[in-house]
């Protein structure tokens, strides 16, 4: 075993190394999310790493549930059966590496946070955020305008109020 085989044997350790922590650290990774009033914390927690963001809950806009993209059908998939497994390829990658998480707006900048999600758990999630925080995140200034009723003067049509 020469110098190119020792070489050879350490790039391939490493690289084996390098696919059991990943492996490892995604088996172990958690996430907590502390609410109260005044903050809110995310903390990530791996392997060997923790992580902790504070955000301020004035400043969160738009808590939002990012859905899991359809796969498209994968251009080298038959007509009527999948010869080849290209398609379902194609679906157990957007399996592994499709959204279901909840986000919200802070400073700009989207943060999203968990896993698989399902969507009636986000209503329970987005219900936490409102009894905590204060806020209703529900509706969001796009969702207002399309149901603000104005007259030419600017002013709210008769009636409306009432409502």
């Amino acid at each position: 075993m020469g110098l190119s085989g020792l070489v050879l044997f350490l790039l391939m350790a490493a690289l084996y190394g390098i696919a059991a922590y990943r492996f490892i650290n995604k088996a172990l990774m958690s996430e907590i999310i502390l609410i109260d009033p005044a903050h809110l914390q995310l903390i990530r927690s791996g392997f060997l790493s923790k992580k902790v963001q504070s955000f301020n809950p004035k400043l969160i806009r738009q808590l939002s549930y990012l859905q899991r993209p359809e796969a498209p059908r994968h251009p080298l998939a038959g007509e009527s059966f999948d010869y080849f497994g290209f398609q379902t390829q194609q679906q157990m990658i957007n399996e592994l590496h499709g959204d279901e998480k909840v986000s919200f707006v802070y400073e700009g900048k989207t943060v999203s946070f968990g896993e698989h999600i399902y969507s009636w758990d986000f209503e329970e999630i987005e219900k936490i955020f409102k009894e905590f925080i204060g806020a209703d995140f529900r509706f969001n200034e796009a969702f207002e305008a399309v149901f603000k009723f104005e007259t030419e003067d600017g002013g709210e049509p008769e009636g409306i109020k009432d409502l």
